[in-house]
């Protein structure tokens, strides 16, 4: 029993990325029936052609129309994990920062009384 290739990408997958596995099929379905549906609409009722020139018409502006969404869609799905993989690197960067900026501080800290920190609600 194979799995399907879209199950395995998510398992490669880091949490951001997960959206991002599926945008190509999504956006080649969506627009894929997009195009069918105003074919049929502008073809059909708007220009009174024969029922089986309006279907056929329909269909490959729907094949058509998939292969570009597909094809669009995997640009789009490489933008997201290039941008997501920046973002990530510049969070990783300040979090880095942050630990060591958070170690100095907390070693300063130290060093101080703790007579001087106000308690709430003592007078």
């Amino acid at each position: 029993m194979d799995t399907p290739p879209a199950q395995l990408d998510r398992a490669d997958l880091r949490p951001g990325e997960e959206h991002a596995a599926l945008l190509p099929q999504r956006l080649a379905g969506a627009s894929g029936l997009t195009a069918f549906v105003i074919c049929l609409v502008l073809g059909g009722f708007a220009a009174e052609n024969p029922l089986a020139t309006v279907i056929w018409r329909a269909m490959m502006a729907m094949f058509g129309t998939i292969v570009i969404g597909y094809i669009v869609g995997l640009s789009a799905q490489w933008m997201l994990r290039e941008s997501l993989r920046e973002e990530g690197a510049m969070l990783h960067d300040q979090l880095r920062d942050a630990a060591a900026t958070d170690r100095v501080d907390h070693a300063i800290d130290h060093d101080q009384d703790d007579d001087d920190i106000p308690v709430v609600g003592s007078d």
